[in-house]
């Protein structure tokens, strides 16, 4: 269906997953001349679409004009009457290793696009799918001709051993795939460069004006900033509930969920959810494990005092090297696509289609599948380890802060104590150590973890009949 305007046509699509989603496409005018015209691909509801509606197809600009009814009255046609071509919207990329073409929107006002093949890539006007402009869309960088390896571009920017830098350089270029997608975890102490790490992702991936920002409380702004943008940052997080997971893991692994467009109506709306998530913190591991056996974690060291830079002087540098790790990140891709149909995998994670496309992309890097595969599967032992120490600090906590404890001490045999915390937990129990002696080795090796958290442990081993504890709140 489409509506004539004063200068183009709008032309509007339904959405084969969400019944309620109508999209329109239009090229909006240029100010002064024609080649200043950008294209826009807008839910009906975009207060730019409604811009124009005013101004060229009303012929008048005055905010007061009623464009909502006129809107409304084409969704109702659209439902009762038209039938509109279907279309599945992207945002930022779409297409996979597997597919042999990728297409990455720079949302810029030349509407250009990059398109990414096993021959190599081209910045073009021309593409195959329909991208979606969200208003807080920002513009990417025109891509270059690299000089440099993208794991040289990267160094001066992650401060992490070697290992790690392969395995960010992989998960970083594989969030350009339409694939399913790791979680990246950033952990480290204050000053590490955790947030700066985080807004330098973003800007490589889906510039936008949203801020890594703390973690939205209620699931509903959750939702909302999920299906806001393709990649999505959350800062300085310490903890995640089991609702919060769940949907993080629908996220990461593309599915639907949905929820009421108004709290007056009944009308569900459906969303389908695609996103590559970072969470930074101190202690940023998941207690539940199916989002946890979705996650990679990238430790960031600690810089030296003689090392440090300003944030302008960081920015200033990484946005000159920018169009080069864009291209980097794009001749990769490339390479990649190349090395993906030989690829025999020998071992088989959980998110193996995302491992795959990693694979593929580290062997595009130089490194060998051997060396590879020892890097990923150290990452997730790794994570694993880091997930349990973490669990008996939130078990402890939650115990001591369940009522269950008179006072601020909870003293008892090491065989009870293990079992009223264990019992208590509201996490996975096999997160927990699997017997009373293994608790007890646990708590003294994170006694200074325990501390910082508020407990002071004392085990007492001298009883002839059982070990005793006493865990104290400070």
């Amino acid at each position: 269906m489409k509506i004539n305007g004063q200068l183009n046509e709008i032309e509007f699509y339904s959405d084969p997953i969400n019944p309620t989603a109508i999209y329109a496409e239009v090229v909006i005018p240029g100010d002064t001349s024609p080649a200043e015209s950008y294209e826009l691909f807008v839910d009906i509801n975009d207060e730019r679409l409604k811009s124009y509606i005013r101004l060229f197809v009303l012929g008048k600009n005055s905010s007061h004009l009623q464009v909502n009814p006129l809107l409304q009255n084409a969704k109702d046609i659209i439902s009762l009457y038209g039938n509109p071509d279907q279309v599945s919207p992207r945002i930022r990329t779409a297409g996979t290793l597997r597919d042999g073409l990728i297409e990455y929107d720079l949302a810029n006002r030349d509407r250009q696009y990059v398109r990414i093949t096993p021959q190599g890539w081209t910045v073009t006007k021309d593409h195959q799918n329909k991208f979606l402009k969200k208003a807080i869309n920002s513009p990417q960088v025109t891509p270059t001709v690299p000089s440099k390896d993208l794991l040289t571009l990267l160094k001066p920017y992650v401060n992490a051993s070697a290992d790690d830098r392969i395995l960010f350089a992989a998960w970083l270029v594989q969030a350009f795939c339409e694939s399913n997608h790791s979680a990246l975890l950033i952990t480290a102490d204050r000053g590490c460069g955790k947030s700066t790490l985080t807004k330098m992702v973003r800007t490589i991936i889906d510039p936008s004006m949203l801020k890594p920002e703390p973690l939205h409380p209620k699931m509903d702004d959750l939702i909302t900033r999920l299906t806001t943008a393709y990649f999505v940052a959350f800062d300085n997080i310490d903890g995640l509930s089991k609702a919060q997971s769940d949907l993080f893991c629908s996220a990461v692994s593309g599915a639907n969920t949905s929820k009421r467009a108004l709290y007056t109506t009944n009308e569900l709306v459906v969303y389908e959810l695609h996103n590559t998530l970072v969470f930074n913190g101190i202690d940023i591991v998941p207690a539940e494990s199916d989002l946890a056996d979705r996650c990679l974690l990238l430790k960031l060291r600690r810089i030296d005092e003689g090392k440090r830079k300003t944030d302008r002087t960081i920015k200033q540098k990484f946005e000159q090297d920018l169009p080069e790790i864009m291209g980097a990140i794009f001749s990769t891709l490339s390479e990649a696509m190349r090395i993906f149909p030989t690829i025999t995998l020998t071992r088989m994670p959980r998110m193996a289609d995302a491992y795959l496309d990693m694979l593929a992309i580290a062997m595009a890097l130089g490194v060998s599948q051997a060396e590879f595969e020892e890097i990923y599967f150290g990452n997730l032992q790794a994570l694993d380890k880091a997930r349990a120490d973490i669990a008996i600090i939130q078990a402890v906590h939650e115990y001591m802060t369940s009522g269950f404890v008179t006072g601020r001490v909870l003293e008892g045999t090491m065989t009870e104590v293990y079992n009223r915390i264990k019992n208590n937990y509201s996490g996975s129990p096999s997160d927990l150590p699997k017997s009373s002696s293994h608790f007890s080795r646990k708590l003294h090796h994170e006694y200074n973890a325990l501390y910082a958290a508020g407990y002071t442990v004392n085990i007492d081993n001298t009883s002839a009949d059982s070990t005793r504890i006493k865990i104290i709140k400070n």
